[in-house]
């Protein structure tokens, strides 16, 4: 569904910059004049060069226009759909969303709901859904805001007739809610919409500068960002936006948590640092997660009286400064001064305050793209840019264009200022960066750049691609360090997000220039034999052709490394490859990124910098739009010497150690290479090789960095899109994108939304699969079909393949952790027993399994037998850890005695929560009659020889007798209303305890739950055994709990004369006085 939420924020985005071109005659020009140039575009109408940029760059990713090789701009037939766009849709930008649901607007928004009804009249489901996001965005945002999404509660029941008519209408058309008996409620599709609604929020709060888009464009732009005479910004809600980002930032937070605690894990603690300063703490929230963090979880923090540390917080900003000491109060702090753009007067202030800059870690988190603009200096070094094919779009503050290459000498410079104060500590550094145009296009949906980049741009905020900031960082000497090398999203091609720690390091990496000749062939004089070398018009043919492409290491200033790489459209074509012809394989925008080959000066090999350049190349390609592996074709350096075997036999050869035997191919695969193929006749001139090439890829994943020490035979390698075991797939694709620390939270039962991923988890899940699967997947999948097993029932339906993961599965049976082992085979059998469709007399129905707690240390049919067959009395007095019933007696009087008695369970408040997947704050908001039903059933599956993760996806019914809620009454007693918390509705509600167990065996039966008095359990049990008989499930569990814990109803049933006053039931007596109450849980399968 993150795709749908994409679209809706392109649209908001994107539609106020449609009508405003439309208006301002930019299609018409482009239609009449056919192409033009970006200057010529501008100089027609009049328009801010920056702002008409960052425009055309938005309508280019929509495909309404594209540009030629020399660089005009060509309206695509796609443009025509801006006549479709109704022109007053602009209006919604302003409208008083907050009156409209208090029923205080006259003008409703029926129109535009229509509209939506009808898909806005157009057959193309991208512009319908840009176009929803205008209308849906605010609306969801203020619904938000005044709480009227509760999934507990009936939808809009509180607003005025009109307007809940047409927020149902809407609401039932998006698919966000649906009409029961007792009203109308959000779908499973509507409370995500619900929860993830902030993801909207900083795209909302940019409204006020999107309503002025053709000021920005054509007209003042200073205007829109003047501020109002309380110096608050106008161009956007700063409240929402500060909300909406920490709420899409928390995921990262908590990535940099990892890193933080394996920074303050290391020994000697004496070495780890003794102040982290964040630049741009705005209000403290980052340092004092930090300073958490660090306390409850690292090694330094058992030690904090001995090793303090002192958190710093640097803003420009004083009221910030006074802010942050407020949420630091209680933390060693400093606060100082400080400004993004001259961090050498922030060395000045920390040396000030007696800070060592030996001892400190600096961390920043999405504030470089957010630096004032300070043209650069070095502007000999900026021309030199100007080959260099920058795709940045940045503007200034009088709305005129940036050019790129000085823009990207500007962030250069920036990080030297910077890079001059880092220490060995490093920079921990969280930034977000821009996609291009073309990649943009790829991932519209996966991605949200069309509509950030934009408003970022619009906002002269300084965003650049992820791997030309890595660029910029290795021309000043700053690297990442490899262990906190994060990018996100984590698999698909394209980076938006980076964290890192870079550290400084002696050399620099950056990209050739043809000055650069004379020292790239002294390399490959040096590194190759004369009849391997490259000529020097070859390499220059390279620098020209594609200079973005290749990196050269420089130690100062002396250049004693390079990697020459191309762009290729895929591996197949390096099979049959030959070295001479390689540049016809070269295409601007291929998947794949072969190494051409890698030189270090001989003198300094001895150093690592070659396997430290091939690692930056690695992580560079990972950040590269599009690409998605890294190749090469290589040689080996000593197969000559071993004439005795063949080309396959050498390099699949290991030594004693097992690493690979070959030194290149050893350097290749210990950088977590693996050997694809033996390429022939690659090169006939390397004689040593008989000609010979190695085929190795590079995998672009979190375990690019994994050291791997053997060969993986060509005939051994597995490829993943023909593989036909589905779940087995399905549980590696779902463990990539875990990764290798979460991918303990899998299960194939467990639901996948439970396993720790969030949406954009989810999307990339769904591209790797419908990747490898060959079917496209609708985006309400993971809804339908919400566990590993559910989805491989899925394809296997789909495709007609019916393996299954061939391994054992080992569950637990109960809260003392023991194992419960039962084969695929097993399992297999009791499904087809299950599933059978076999036609059962009335009188067939066999009970096949049962489990009960009852008074009396009653956990067992055979406990329960027992006690019967001993005469054991399980009745007594109400346990004091219940309430005081002397205290009630006492108000009540005597006559209420009947309410001292009862049958009462014992650890009522056990619970093994993880095994039922429950967080602790869930199962501690859900009634003990919940958590009961969940583990007496459980055991009763067990005793039938059923393993509960089998019964996934079977028509498997559940049938509940249950009548009390005096857990709810308890917290409604204890808590105030702002206080029970989100689990209180389903926690305490009859309907969900059928519902979560069914929800939790991954079950299709029937799901209900009965209150029928006393009868319940009876109740349940007929209806269990009436639905088997008209085939409605297969199997059914029927139960019945329940639990005294708060003493009003004992109380008044006792004034009622309805409980015996000396606890014993005597029925069929006439001395029969009353019944007692008692508790229980008791399960039957049939």
């Amino acid at each position: 569904m993150l795709d749908k939420i994409n679209r809706y924020a392109h649209g908001f985005v994107a539609v106020p910059v449609i009508c405003t071109c439309s208006e301002a005659g930019v299609f018409e020009l482009l239609s009449q004049k056919k192409s033009l140039k970006f200057e010529e575009i501008v100089e027609y109408l009049a328009a801010n060069s920056g702002h008409l940029k960052v425009a055309l760059r938005l309508l280019e990713s929509l495909s309404f226009l594209y540009r030629s090789q020399t660089g005009a701009y060509i309206l695509t037939e796609q443009s025509q759909q801006h006549q479709i766009i109704p022109k007053a849709l602009m209006s919604l930008y302003k409208y008083p969303f907050e009156l409209y649901l208090k029923g205080e607007v006259e003008a409703g928004i029926n129109s535009w709901i229509n509209l939506s009804c009808r898909r806005w009249d157009t057959e193309n489901s991208l512009l319908s859904d840009l176009l929803d996001g205008v209308l849906v965005i605010p609306l969801l945002l203020e619904l938000k805001k005044q709480n009227l999404l509760d999934e507990s509660k009936k939808l809009f029941n509180t607003l005025t007739d009109s307007v809940q008519q047409e927020l149902s209408t809407l609401f039932i058309n998006l698919g966000w809610a649906e009409e029961k008996t007792e009203g109308l409620y959000l779908t499973d599709i509507g409370r995500f919409m619900s929860d993830r609604s902030l993801n909207l929020g900083i795209t909302g709060s940019y409204a006020p500068m999107l309503s002025q888009m053709k000021e920005l464009l054509f007209g003042n732009p200073q205007k829109v960002f003047e501020r109002d005479k309380t110096k608050n910004e106008r161009h956007l809600d700063r409240t929402l936006n500060v909300v909406a980002s920490g709420f899409q930032h928390e995921k990262f937070f908590a990535d940099t948590d990892e890193i933080i605690i394996s920074i303050f894990n290391q020994q000697p603690i004496e070495e780890q640092p003794s102040y982290i300063v964040d630049m741009g703490c705005g209000d403290g929230t980052l340092l004092k997660r930090i300073y958490k963090i660090i306390k409850q979880f690292s090694a330094r923090g058992k030690v904090l009286t001995e090793y303090p540390i002192i958190m710093v917080g640097a803003d420009y900003n004083q009221e910030a400064l006074e802010v942050t000491g407020e949420n630091l109060a209680e933390i060693p702090h400093l606060l100082i001064p400080g400004d993004i753009g001259a961090p050498e007067k922030l060395l000045e202030q920390l040396k000030a305050q007696g800070i060592e800059p030996e001892k400190v870690l600096h961390i920043r988190s999405f504030l470089d793209h957010d630096r004032p603009f300070i043209a650069p200096q070095d502007i000999e070094k900026a021309e030199t840019r100007s080959h260099l094919d920058y795709q940045v779009v940045d503007v200034d503050t009088e709305g005129k264009l940036i050019p790129p290459h000085i823009a990207v000498q500007s962030l250069v410079e920036h990080l030297e200022r910077w890079s001059s104060i880092v220490t060995r500590h490093g920079l921990l550094l969280l930034e977000v960066h821009s996609l291009t145009p073309g990649i943009v296009k790829k991932y519209l949906d996966e991605s949200e750049s069309l509509h950030f980049d934009a408003y970022h741009a619009f906002s002269m905020q300084h965003l650049v691609e992820a791997d030309v900031f890595l660029m910029a960082a290795a021309e000043v000497g700053l690297f990442p360090k490899t262990q906190f090398f994060r990018k996100y999203p984590r698999v698909f091609p394209f980076t938006r997000i980076t964290l890192n720690n870079f550290e400084k390091r002696t050399y620099r990496i950056r990209h050739p220039q043809l000055e650069d000749i004379s020292a790239l062939m002294n390399l490959e004089k040096l590194c190759w034999e004369p009849h391997l070398q490259c000529s020097q018009s070859l390499i220059e043919q390279r620098i020209k052709d594609s200079p973005k492409n290749h990196l050269v290491l420089e130690v100062d200033k002396e250049v004693v490394g390079v990697i020459y790489t191309q762009r290729i459209e895929n591996l197949e074509s390096l099979k049959s490859s030959k070295f001479k012809n390689l540049g016809s394989l070269r295409t601007p925008d291929g998947e794949v990124l072969q190494f051409l080959s890698l030189n270090i000066h001989p003198q300094i090999q001895g150093r690592g910098w070659g396997d430290q350049l091939r690692k930056f190349t690695l992580q560079w390609a990972a950040l590269k739009g599009g690409i998605e592996e890294v190749a090469g074709v290589t040689r080996c350096r000593y197969y000559h010497n071993n004439p005795q075997m063949s080309m396959r036999e050498y390099i699949e050869k290991c030594n004693n150690t097992g690493e690979i035997l070959d030194p290149i191919l050893r350097f290749h695969v210990g950088g977590g290479a693996s050997i694809v193929d033996i390429v022939p006749n690659y090169r006939p001139e390397d004689s040593d090789n008989q000609g010979s090439g190695v085929l190795i890829k590079y995998e672009l994943t979190e375990q690019l960095e994994e050291k791997k020490t053997e060969v993986e035979s060509p005939s051994q390698k597995v490829d993943v899109e023909k593989v036909k075991d589905v779940p087995v797939f399905i549980e590696n694709s779902i463990k990539k994108i875990l990764g290798k620390k979460r991918s303990s939270a899998f299960s194939y039962n467990r639901p996948i939304r439970e396993m720790g991923l969030d949406s954009l988890d989810l999307l990339e899940l769904r591209s790797l699969l419908e990747k490898g699967l060959g079917k496209k997947l609708d985006s309400t999948i993971f809804f339908d079909y919400g566990t590993a097993a559910a989805l491989g029932g899925y394809f296997n339906q789909q495709l007609n393949l019916l393996s299954k993961p061939d391994k054992q599965l080992v569950v637990k049976t109960d809260a003392r952790s023991q194992e419960f082992k039962i084969s695929r085979q097993t399992i297999s059998e009791v499904e087809q027993g299950v599933n059978s469709n076999q036609v059962l007399p009335e009188s067939g129905v066999a009970i096949i399994g049962m489990a009960c707690r009852f008074p009396g240390g009653v956990n067992s049919p055979e406990d329960f037998w027992q006690l019967l067959s001993e005469g054991k009395d399980a009745i007594g007095q109400v346990p004091t850890t219940r309430w005081d019933i002397d205290h009630y007696l006492e108000l009540n009087g005597e006559e209420q005695n009947g309410s001292r008695f009862g049958g009462f369970l014992d650890q009522v408040d056990y619970f093994d929560a993880p095994l039922f997947r429950m967080s602790p704050r869930e199962a501690s908001g859900t009634d003990p009659q919940h958590r009961i039903l969940l583990e007496e059933s459980w055991q009763a599956l067990e005793r039938a020889g059923i393993a509960p993760d089998s019964l996934v996806g079977t028509q498997t019914g559940v049938f509940v007798g249950m009548i009390s809620h005096d857990y709810e009454l308890l917290m409604v007693k204890q808590n105030q209303p702002n206080e029970l918390g989100a689990y209180f509705s389903t926690g305490n509600s009859s309907s969900v305890a059928a519902g979560r167990l069914a929800y939790f065996l991954g079950v299709q039966g029937p799901a209900l739950c009965v209150d029928t008095a006393c009868s319940s359990s009876l109740v349940a049990i007929h209806l269990a055994a009436q639905s088997l008989l008209k085939g409605e499930c297969n199997l059914a569990l029927a139960a019945g709990v329940n639990l005294i814990l708060s003493p009003e109803l004992s109380l008044t049933y006792s004034q009622a004369g309805m409980l015996s006053p000396d606890g014993r039931c005597k029925t069929f007596d006439a001395a029969a006085n009353g019944y007692v109450r008692s508790e229980g849980c008791g399960v039957i399968n049939c």
